[in-house]
């Protein structure tokens, strides 16, 4: 997230030198989906999720990142 580099998060297909392609993919979709579940108005966490461009913001509002230090 701190670069503008996604050689190794996107778009990489099968040609990654860690052996897990297009991680970053993988990873939003957790961010997003402890984002929601976390939310009471589902649809209104759809729209931030998709509208947002505060991605520290939803990171932290998600929870994620505290629920793997669990």
């Amino acid at each position: 997230m701190p670069t503008k580099n996604t050689r190794n998060w996107l778009y990489t297909g099968n040609a990654t030198r860690y052996g897990v392609a297009d991680l970053g993919y993988f990873m939003g979709y957790k961010i997003c989906e402890a984002y929601y579940e976390k939310a009471e108005d589902k649809t209104e966490a759809i729209n931030t999720i998709i509208k947002t461009n505060r991605y520290k913001k939803l990171l932290r509002m998600s929870g994620y990142m505290d629920d793997l230090k669990k």
